[in-house]
């Protein structure tokens, strides 16, 4: 009897851990996302939307990063044909992205004209997204809302996760080109740090993810038993 009440404390413990670190890897997205809009050298492709909305309509970059990411989580249950509570449970996470991400830009203040400040912003911004999404998707809990949208079209679609990763990354620049267009003239939000962001959070992603899992098995966390390969292609719609 006590070795049952012994293993069920240590699934229970187990389980705080792994959603701390779920929790955990939400912030390190966040700031990540973050620093990148304070770098000065434009905005991550899937951050781009509520980026060049925000000048224009009265409400926070987390709100209408909250608001993108419901969209996201309304567009798979309509995809689906279904509302469960996988789908629901993106909910919360979405609200949690959208408060944290004001919060941090409290504490953030940019310098642009600091050449190697924007400089640290961005590759701050890199590292934080990959780190973030490694601790979020490796516990196996909620999938981030656009993660979800685009494995869920994968799946509609049979293209494979890295194409359609890249219709959706594309399909948020197009149409933030063309709001910037209309509604200020220019290409509102684009810059280096598109690019970059595009190709290095996904190719920061396969040395970090071997490094982690090795850390929770030495810790003793379930959980986390995805291979790098898996991590590589779980992660590739997932590219903030």
């Amino acid at each position: 009897m006590k070795e049952g009440a012994y293993g069920m404390g240590e699934m229970r413990f187990s389980a705080v851990i792994r959603l701390l670190i779920y929790i955990a890897g939400i912030v390190s997205v966040s700031l990540g996302i973050v620093l990148c809009k304070k770098c000065g050298f434009g905005i991550s492709p899937i951050s781009s939307i509520p980026f060049v909305l925000e000048a224009a309509i009265p409400l926070t970059f987390g709100t209408l990063t909250m608001l993108f990411h419901l969209a996201n989580t309304i567009l798979q249950m309509v995809m689906a044909r279904e509302i469960t509570v996988k789908y629901l449970l993106q909910v919360p996470v979405a609200i949690l992205f959208g408060q944290i991400i004001d919060l941090l830009q409290f504490f953030i203040v940019p310098d642009t004209s600091d050449f190697l400040l924007a400089v640290f912003y961005l590759v701050g911004s890199i590292i934080f997204t990959a780190i973030g999404m490694v601790l979020m998707i490796n516990m196996h809990l909620v999938q981030n809302p656009p993660d979800g949208f685009v494995y869920l079209l994968s799946l509609r679609t049979g293209h494979g996760l890295g194409c359609d990763k890249v219709l959706y990354d594309s399909a948020c620049v197009v149409i933030s080109i063309a709001v910037g267009l209309m509604l200020y003239g220019n290409l509102y939000g684009m810059g280096a740090a598109t690019i970059l962001s595009a190709i290095f959070v996904g190719r920061l992603i396969r040395p970090l993810n071997p490094v982690f899992l090795r850390l929770m098995q030495r810790w003793d966390v379930d959980g986390t038993t995805g291979s790098a390969t898996e991590m590589e292609e779980a992660t590739e719609p997932a590219a903030e």
